[in-house]
């Protein structure tokens, strides 16, 4: 048998260590003695596996296959851990897209959150802009009033002047055409 078939010896190292005491030694041949073992052991069961999937005409080798293949290999004992085994990794996959989802719901309300942040203060400077304009046009506007009403002051403060030249020279106008009648309007008595 070639090494493709065989596990890693790290891994392999770890299962043995987690299923023995501390206090026994593994030697290096036997390490490989379980790694070419286990190696034996997969190919089998997937033989195995394979023939069940096969019958019930799926092309697909699914975990219920391999639980049969246990069983008809006569390794019963071994379904239960396996069950067991594959409830915590579903439902690890299953905190694992909850988690995705939750992530990914999170990610886009804050997302969400800054796009409406940018609108309201797109909006902020917005109104800011709007508000200066209007102070500024209303400035203008009273600087425009104080200018209008500056020359109707002033002009009101010239008519006088000129009522007050037109009436002199009216009055002179009848002084002078005063002076100017006849004398012969004079009557001598």
């Amino acid at each position: 048998m070639s090494q493709d078939i065989e596990l890693p010896l790290t891994i392999v190292t770890r299962i043995i260590r987690s299923a023995l005491p501390d206090s026994i030694q593994v030697s290096k041949d036997a390490k490989q003695a379980f790694s070419r073992s286990t190696g034996v052991f997969i190919l089998y069961l997937t033989a195995t596996a394979n023939e069940i999937a096969r019958e019930a005409k799926r092309s697909t080798v699914t975990a219920a296959d391999v639980i049969s293949a246990l069983e008809e290999l006569e390794y019963a004992d071994f379904v239960e851990p396996v069950n067991k085994a594959l409830e915590v990794l579903r439902k690890g996959a299953e905190n694992k897209k909850s988690s995705a989802k939750s992530k990914k719901a999170s990610k886009e309300a804050a997302e969400e959150e800054e796009e409406q942040n940018a609108t309201d203060e797109k909006e902020e400077v917005q109104d800011e802009a709007d508000e200066e304009k209007e102070e500024k046009e209303e400035k203008e506007d009273k600087e425009d009033k104080e200018d209008k009403d500056e020359m109707v002051e002033d002009a009101r403060e010239e008519e006088p002047k000129e009522e007050t030249t037109e009436a002199m020279e009216e009055d002179g106008e009848k002084q002078t055409s005063d002076d100017t009648k006849p004398d012969s309007m004079e009557v001598d008595v």
